[in-house]
């Protein structure tokens, strides 16, 4: 994905982050983990292991009133694989991974659709690189790619799943949590 169109996808989801309200229009299938499910803080533990994009992948908690995101396309295919020899750094790897995230967003009674469809690995680093855990709830993820940079995220490796987890503060004493799921 060229970085212009990788920026639009990251400023996509910033901006639901701060400002959406999710109104996913999806259920969850065979397997999936349902968004009630999702874990909502940042509380780490062990990521190794082979997870597939979860249907909804994006989710979104706590946000304010006013603003909302309808998701009509939610989900992924492909496999994300952390291995190391320890619960604390390893290498990933991408195998075909595509994201598949279409809908709107309504902010000031304005809607704008959006429609990120076959996302491809490329947005993730292409073919995968290393992971460290930073701290006891902090990933950091470094991509092969030349030119990418490092990514620092909140998550929770949980016996169903990981669950990247990023929290912003909206307004004085709201906090918004918005939470990407992965599957076992």
């Amino acid at each position: 994905m060229p970085r212009p169109a990788k920026l639009a996808v990251l400023a996509a989801v910033l901006c639901a982050t701060i400002v959406g309200a999710c109104n996913d229009s999806l259920a969850s299938g065979d397997g999936d983990i349902a968004e009630a499910d999702f874990a909502r803080t940042a509380t780490g533990g062990d990521p190794r292991g082979t997870y597939t994009p979860n249907t909804p992948l994006f989710a979104w908690f706590n946000l304010p009133a006013g603003f909302g995101i309808d998701l009509t396309r939610n989900g992924g295919t492909g496999t994300i694989e952390f291995a190391g020899s320890s619960a604390t750094s390893g290498t990933y790897t991408l195998t075909d991974v595509q994201l598949d995230i279409a809908g709107s967003m309504t902010a000031l009674g304005v809607t704008i659709p959006f429609d990120f469809s076959g996302m491809h690995q490329s947005m993730l680093g292409e073919g995968g690189g290393t992971w460290t855990v930073l701290s006891s709830d902090r990933l950091v993820l470094r991509p092969n790619a030349a030119g990418e940079n490092a990514d620092t995220l909140g998550y929770a490796a949980t016996t169903r799943g990981l669950f990247l987890v990023s929290t912003d503060t909206v307004a004085p004493g709201q906090v918004t949590t918005m939470v990407v799921g992965f599957r076992r």
